[in-house]
């Protein structure tokens, strides 16, 4: 790989993430406009509405990890209790994380499908 090929896909990647991170933001930045038109008389506002989010983002995670390890001492005790298995909560946390991430890449694989059988039907009525 030469020198220029990977500056070129060094750049590619930084612009891709650039897109990405800018993409979230604007997702957010969308609905707000349209229930709050005071945004759009007041751009300035648009830059302080971040740190909110932000902010949204770390009390929504925390709550979440809380709920996570709350759900997690309580199966450990249930299991130790009733089935007399002696069940980590790291084990839990990681069990249901990974149950979480696989659902989620499954909903996102069969919407693939969805779309690619959904562009196949239509190009077949097409010709």
């Amino acid at each position: 790989m030469t020198y220029s090929t990977f500056l070129q896909k060094g750049k590619s990647a930084v612009l891709w993430v650039y897109k990405t991170i800018n993409t979230k933001i604007t997702n957010i930045y969308s609905p707000l406009t349209k229930r709050f038109p005071v945004l759009n008389q007041y751009p300035n506002l648009k830059y302080a509405i971040i740190p909110v989010i932000l902010g949204l983002f770390t009390l929504v995670r925390n709550l979440l990890k809380i709920g996570i390890n709350e759900f997690a001492s309580w199966s450990s005790g249930f299991a130790g209790d009733h089935l007399g298995l002696a069940v980590n909560e790291r084990t839990i946390v990681l069990c249901f994380s990974v149950l979480l991430i696989g659902t989620r890449i499954g909903i996102k694989v069969r919407g693939m499908v969805k779309k690619k059988t959904n562009e196949a039907a239509l190009s077949y009525e097409g010709a």
